[in-house]
């Protein structure tokens, strides 16, 4: 049999739910030099391999055997072609063997190359889940001084990639899991564009996240960008939800918040997102503060009867007559 038949075969029993049980014992409980010789056959192929539903498993096990020097060899082949990397890291199978070969990179060469490319297309890996995946275990898996290259990316690219479903998505599991030396500037990030991600479909989800945290200091920071744009927020689809939510934190002032809202309370009152503003303001007031609320929906009480989101009010408070 010649040698490119016997790759073919060796690839196909790679790929064959049986005889890749088998082959994989042989890689776990074999000599070294036939894992070698497995290994020789199958590198041209890894790519393949990553992203085959069965083939991933038999690139799991070898990866694992691998030495210093193979390894180097399939991480040649993996980061050779940019567009291929992403698509194995967007494979279901695939994103789980680039994690694998991730644990196997034991050199700060190994490493320094493959966060080279994975900083080159990192944009393109925001953009689903997963390959969102990978990046999370970037900096779950590498130290600070590792992903630099990767935080600096993110971070100035936080806006666009807020934007996105599955960006927004991986900024917080970015936030949520890692260390303060990455979550601080991914926070900065988002608070200087919050403005503009509040009224975003995707973009309020990273503004409500970073306020969920609780931090005293990133609530304070976040209300000198969101200070004197309440009532244009209250009166968006998506800015409604995070004035709610700033509301409903303990770390914000409330007051604050509302009294801007009386400023121009007679629109807000009936419009069809700022009407659940008013009443969330109504649930968390207090004393002279809900006095003046009660002034207002008072005062506009006729207007408000012959409004659809006006009565949503009035029956929400227990003021319909």
């Amino acid at each position: 049999m010649d040698n490119s038949r016997a790759k073919d075969t060796i690839l196909s029993r790679a790929k064959d739910v049986v005889e890749s049980a088998k082959l994989q014992k042989v890689i776990v409980e074999g000599s070294r030099d036939t894992v070698h010789k497995i290994f020789d056959e199958l590198k041209t192929h890894v790519c393949e391999l990553m992203v085959d539903p069965v083939g991933h498993q038999v690139f799991q096990k070898i990866i694992e055997k691998c030495t210093g020097e193979q390894t180097t060899q399939i991480l040649d082949i993996v980061i050779q072609q940019p567009i291929q990397f992403v698509r194995i890291c967007g494979d279901t199978h695939g994103t789980r063997a680039i994690q694998d070969l991730m644990r196997s990179l034991c050199s700060e060469e190994h490493i320094s190359r493959f966060m080279q490319t994975i900083c080159h297309v990192a944009l393109l890996l925001t953009k689903s889940t997963n390959t969102n995946h990978v990046i999370s275990f970037c900096f779950r898996h590498f130290s600070p001084l590792q992903t630099h290259c990767l935080l600096q990316v993110i971070v100035q690219n936080c806006y666009q990639i807020a934007l996105d479903q599955h960006g927004c998505c991986m900024l917080q599991q970015c936030i949520g899991k890692s260390p303060r030396e990455i979550r601080d500037p991914l926070i900065s990030g988002i608070l200087t564009n919050s403005l503009s991600l509040c009224i975003n479909r995707y973009g309020n989800y990273a503004v409500q996240y970073v306020l969920e945290m609780e931090n005293c200091q990133v609530a304070a920071s976040l209300a000198q960008y969101l200070d004197g744009h309440y009532v244009q927020l209250s009166c968006d689809k998506f800015g409604s939800h995070v004035v709610q939510k700033c509301l409903e934190t303990r770390q914000f002032n409330s007051r604050r918040i509302i009294n801007e809202l009386i400023s121009d309370i007679d629109s807000i009152l009936v419009d069809r997102f700022g009407n659940y503003v008013i009443q969330t303001a109504w649930v968390v007031s207090q004393d002279d503060m809900r006095s003046k609320l009660l002034y207002h929906i008072n005062k506009n009480y006729p207007l408000m009867r012959c409004n659809m989101y006006g009565r949503k009010i009035l029956e929400k408070l227990s003021l319909w007559i």
